[in-house]
């Protein structure tokens, strides 16, 4: 079968006749609408609290302060902070801000496409409990990697290629797990779809580059903490001090707070669907042009990715999630 072959039965299937491209996403679906909404409705109703100091803490973290890891967020709000004396409600306004647009992103996907398994997709991400942790996790860093990723996704659906490879090499400005998290998604994308290959890792290696600095960096100035407590001195809240000491420990004193195979031993279900139940589609599944074993291959890195952050930290249940959504956002692009 040919790729145009693929293409035109793809467009036919299950409608007895051809459409126009793009058609189905023009459409407004209301009955559409008002899945989703349901489905956004019981994810809040599950999760849904104001954000965490410790969240919160982590967006006044800049490179003003001397901070070289995580910074990129807190040092685009500062200047906006600093009018509003860094108020607690001001980033709270930030983090429901950041949800609310990925959330709308999700919205217009699904409310324009037509109901199938692909689309669905969103519903079970949002029904399950990883729709609550977004909620419950509010503030989090993570959020902000995967609207970086959408916004990436987004432009390079456009050609817009070099600024989709731009908004990629910040992600790991934003938090390093980023190099476990969106960036193999992003690299899959780019290494199935891009044609030449030079320039499908020309698109890779800007992150891959700015991750490997950030690691490499010492994770603070030695006075950074002591200029962002004296900065915060006259909030509205304390921020929290456990915050800091991430960025003075080495990873090697972090592994003495937890145990690596316990977080993997929870996350063994998570591991087993994102791994062996990816594959077991894949190998039951039609084949495809763009379906061969190298990208299985590729697509089983970016939604197993997340299993190795078990050696970044000890958030075993936040991991789980994480590759939870990994796993959602491989078959939807899969």
């Amino acid at each position: 079968m040919s790729i145009a072959q693929y293409e035109s039965d793809r467009r036919i299937a299950g409608t007895g006749a051809a459409e126009e491209p793009g058609e189905p996403l023009r459409r407004f679906r209301w009955n559409n609408l008002a899945i989703y909404l349901a489905a956004v409705t019981a994810a809040a109703y599950t999760g849904f609290r104001l954000p965490l100091l410790w969240a919160t803490t982590f967006q006044t973290v800049s490179l003003q302060d001397g901070f070289h890891r995580r910074f990129l967020i807190g040092t685009i709000l500062q200047p906006f902070a600093a009018l509003f004396g860094y108020s607690y409600w001001f980033y709270t306004g930030v983090t429901f801000l950041a949800l609310a647009i990925l959330l709308t992103v999700l919205g217009v996907i699904f409310v324009r496409s037509p109901l199938s398994g692909r689309s669905v997709l969103i519903v079970v991400w949002l029904l399950f409990p990883t729709g609550g942790f977004w909620f419950d996790e509010a503030g989090y860093l993570d959020q902000f990697l995967y609207l970086g990723l959408l916004a990436a996704l987004w432009l390079r659906s456009r050609q817009r290629v070099w600024a989709a490879t731009a908004v990629m090499a910040l992600t790991p400005l934003i938090h390093e797990i980023a190099a476990l998290t969106v960036m193999p998604v992003y690299a899959f994308v780019v290494l199935t779809e891009e044609p030449r290959v030079k320039r499908a890792i020309a698109m890779i290696v800007p992150a891959a580059l700015t991750g490997a600095v950030i690691l490499l960096d010492h994770p603070a100035a030695a006075n950074a903490v002591d200029r962002s407590r004296h900065r915060l001195a006259h909030a509205d809240w304390q921020p929290r001090l456990q915050v800091y000491g991430v960025f003075s420990q080495t990873q090697k004193q972090a592994w003495h707070l937890y145990s690596i195979h316990g977080i993997m031993v929870y996350n063994l279900p998570m591991i087993v669907l994102a791994v062996g139940g990816f594959w077991l589609l894949h190998l039951t599944g039609r084949r495809t042009p763009h379906r061969h074993w190298a990208h299985a291959v590729l697509a089983t890195a970016a939604a197993g990715g997340p299993m190795l952050l078990a050696f970044a930290g000890w958030d075993a249940m936040r991991w789980g999630y994480i590759l939870a959504t990994n796993f959602c956002l491989v078959m939807w692009l899969w």
